[in-house]
């Protein structure tokens, strides 16, 4: 019994870092810091996190840390943009990530106003801060 838990426990890390790699690179993921790393939302958690987004020349377009107040969702009930729900997913608290989001998971053909143009990929600065009762002391 111990050997098939051990198994599979083996097992499962193992895919985890072959879709971590696939995730990573769909998305660029830069992990600036890693938090707890023992657990992650889950699909209709409340998510608190702060955040930054520029274009990709650089120009920022939104920022929740600029304005002091974090921003929350709830995850996978499309909220936010696809890159988001995907991307916050796999982050748990206390991690620090900056991902660059594909046009077609972000805002796509139809931008966003006059700050993100149609086709835009998009760059996030990202830090998770609460889930469930997790959270990072601010």
């Amino acid at each position: 019994m111990k050997n098939i838990l051990l198994l599979s426990i083996v097992l499962s890390v193992g895919f985890c870092i072959i879709e971590d790699e696939a995730f990573i690179k769909k998305y660029s993921v830069v992990i600036h810091k890693r938090g707890t790393a023992t657990q992650y939302p889950n699909k209709g958690d409340q998510v608190t996190v702060h955040y930054t987004g520029t274009l990709l020349d650089g120009k920022k377009f939104d920022s929740s840390k600029d304005r002091g107040q974090p921003f929350q969702f709830t995850l996978g009930r499309n909220q936010v943009i696809t890159c988001w729900d995907e991307v916050v997913a796999r982050l748990t608290v206390g991690d620090q990530v900056t991902v660059t989001c594909p046009s077609a998971t972000a805002y796509g053909s139809r931008g966003a106003g006059a700050a993100i143009p149609p086709n835009s990929d998009i760059k996030f600065d990202i830090d998770m801060l609460k889930f469930r009762d997790q959270s990072v002391d601010l």
